[in-house]
């Protein structure tokens, strides 16, 4: 005789019959993060194991390791902004679900960093000092960011868009010891660990710096030991 099938209760506290469905939603801002200090931990590695060497074939890997680094810290901060306006009841719970969602249709599109300005004035928190590093440093990491996803490239002694980019960036990390230190910053000089570690280093200090304004309980904690960059 077939066993009577077994209950589903959504609290193991309360037996009910029947089966209980519930939603499930993925978060990934963290887990944008951790993979891009993961990457950044692994450019240390080879920095370190190939210091005092000649540029060599080790050096793509620190491209592809880099660029994965840069490319997840800014998707951690996108997806960050999302995921923001998503827990509308937790951040905006002064506003009705129906204004919530007016806002965030008129919001999706918007470029990350003017989410974060909205979420600031719809909580009617300080607003960033844009002049200050914690704000200047993700602003330049997204160019970054555009520059090695969106690539055009440009010959070393006629560069338009990579010599105002490498402005941008100048004096920002530390640049690598493999490439000639009389060539353009970018695209090449600026695959280091140095540059991986300050993408993932930016975010945590530019979110921190948001979710305490924003009086939020920390989703991006810099304790966390996963978050270590070497």
């Amino acid at each position: 005789m077939a066993e009577p099938p077994k209950t589903v209760s959504a609290d193991a506290s309360v037996v009910a019959q029947g089966t209980v469905s519930a939603s499930v939603r993925a978060n990934l801002a963290l887990q944008h993060l951790l993979g891009a200090a993961r990457f950044t931990r692994q450019s240390y590695q080879v920095e370190q194991a190939n210091a005092g060497k000649p540029n060599g074939p080790f050096f793509e890997e620190l491209i592809h390791l880099v660029t994965a680094a840069v490319t997840l810290s800014v998707g951690s901060l996108k997806a960050f902004a999302n995921e923001l306006f998503a827990d509308g009841t937790q951040c905006f719970s002064s506003l009705s679900k129906e204004i919530r969602d007016a806002i965030w249709v008129l919001a999706e599109q918007r470029p990350s960093m003017e989410k974060y300005d909205l979420a600031l004035t719809l909580h009617a928190a300080r607003p960033f000092d844009k002049g200050l590093p914690v704000y200047q440093n993700v602003e330049a990491l997204v160019r970054l960011r555009n520059a090695l996803i969106h690539f055009n490239p440009e010959w070393d002694d006629a560069q338009d868009k990579h010599k105002k980019l490498s402005e941008h960036l100048r004096n920002k990390f530390p640049l690598s010891p493999f490439s000639p230190a009389n060539g353009p910053l970018f695209p090449k000089r600026c695959m280091s660990h140095g540059c991986a570690e300050w993408a993932v280093r930016s975010v945590i200090a530019f979110l921190t710096d948001f979710q305490i304004r924003l009086e939020m309980v920390p989703k991006i904690d810099a304790a966390n030991p996963g978050l270590q960059t070497r």
